[in-house]
C-alpha cells in the first residue's frame, strides 16, 4: 500500500481466532484497524472512509474484489481503534456474498453487505465497445473544483485529503 487512503484504511487479521468462530465456523473473522485522525467531519469519520476499511476486510475474506457494497451507518465514529467482523454468507462459482460489522469496543458503528466477484469475466460484456477505458482528460488538463465552505463554518479536516477535479466540459453543470 502506497497512498494515504490505502494506509488509512488498512486492516489486519486479528491474532488468533475470534472466540465465537472457534465454537461456530460460520461466525465472523476479525480484523483490527485504526480510525485515523483527519478523515472526519466535525470529529466523526467520513462514511466512505469507514467503508474503505470494512470493504478491504470483506474482500480479503471473500477472496475476490467487490462488485457492490451497501452500508448502514448506526453510530458516529471518532478516531481510535476499531475492529471489523466479516462473515461469508454464501460462496458460488463466480460470486461471494459477505456481511461485516465495524465496531469500536462494544458499540457497532456500521453494518455492511456486499457481493464480490470478478468484475468482468473473460466472456462477459465490456463497458466500452472496443474494451478500452472511457476518454478522460489528463490530470493537468482537468479543472480543480474547490470544496464549498458555507458561511463561517470551519473547514473539515477531510477536505485536506480530497483533490476534486472535473472534466472541463462538465464545469457548466457545476
Amino acid at each position: 500500500m502506497t497512498g494515504a487512503f490505502e494506509r488509512a484504511t488498512a486492516v489486519q487479521r486479528a491474532g488468533g481466532d475470534h472466540p465465537e468462530r472457534q465454537e461456530r465456523p460460520e461466525r465472523p473473522e476479525r480484523f483490527d484497524a485504526e480510525i485515523a485522525d483527519g478523515w472526519d467531519i466535525a470529529g466523526n469519520a467520513n462514511g466512505g472512509y469507514l467503508l474503505g476499511g470494512a470493504g478491504r476486510a470483506m474482500a480479503e475474506v471473500a477472496g475476490r474484489p467487490p462488485l457492490t457494497i451497501t452500508a448502514h451507518y448506526l453510530a458516529p465514529c471518532p478516531a481510535g481503534p476499531c475492529h471489523v467482523d466479516v462473515a461469508v454468507v454464501r460462496t458460488g462459482r463466480r460470486f461471494a456474498t459477505a456481511r461485516a460489522g465495524l465496531w469500536q469496543g462494544e458499540r457497532q458503528i456500521m453494518q455492511v453487505l456486499g457481493t464480490f466477484g470478478d468484475q468482468q469475466p473473460d466472456d462477459g460484456p465490456s463497458p466500452c465497445p472496443d474494451g478500452s477505458p472511457p476518454a478522460m482528460p489528463s490530470w493537468d488538463d482537468s479543472v480543480v473544483t474547490p470544496m464549498m465552505v458555507i458561511g463561517e463554518s470551519p473547514v473539515p479536516p477531510l477536505v485536506d485529503k480530497i483533490d476534486l477535479r472535473m472534466r472541463p466540459e462538465d464545469c457548466g453543470f457545476r
